[in-house]
């Protein structure tokens, strides 16, 4: 089973999650599951496979009861959940033609920044998820 560290779409739902308090491991372990119904190895799906899924389930509120980690029991209605961050957020970096790890590296952060909050998106939650999506940079110069 590859890792989630090299896994963009893995590391995507491991991000968000683990900002909002959830177990990601749980929300993994059921993506997972879900792709393995259909025959796909989610260890080496990208951004697209993952947006796919959402068109699958048809949409976020869909993704996040049949897909997702679904606990809206003691929320408001209205109030966002888990899963339209990364929808969003894979949308956002798909546009750009990021669909792997390598692919977030050669990216420009102020372009995806403004394309998140023309979006819609929160802008204070932009940079510490891209910087949880960035595999750690190794220290140069360091023997």
């Amino acid at each position: 089973m590859p890792d989630a560290a090299d896994n963009l779409a893995l590391r995507l739902l491991d991000a968000v999650h683990r900002t909002r308090g959830v177990d990601p491991g749980i929300v993994t372990d059921r993506y997972r599951a879900y792709r393995a119904a259909q025959g796909a190895d989610a260890g080496h799906d990208g951004i697209r496979a993952l947006l796919r899924t959402f068109e699958e389930t048809g949409g976020s509120a869909q993704w996040a009861g049949k897909v997702g980690h679904y606990r809206r029991r003691y929320s408001p209605e209205d109030a966002p959940i888990a899963a339209d961050t990364v929808e969003l957020a894979a949308d956002v970096l798909y546009r750009h033609g990021v669909d792997t790890v390598d692919d977030l590296a050669g990216t420009d952060d102020t372009t995806l920044a403004d394309d998140w909050q023309r979006a819609g998106g929160d802008p204070a939650v932009w940079q510490p998820l891209l910087d949880a999506l960035r595999p750690a940079r190794a220290l140069s110069g360091v023997a």
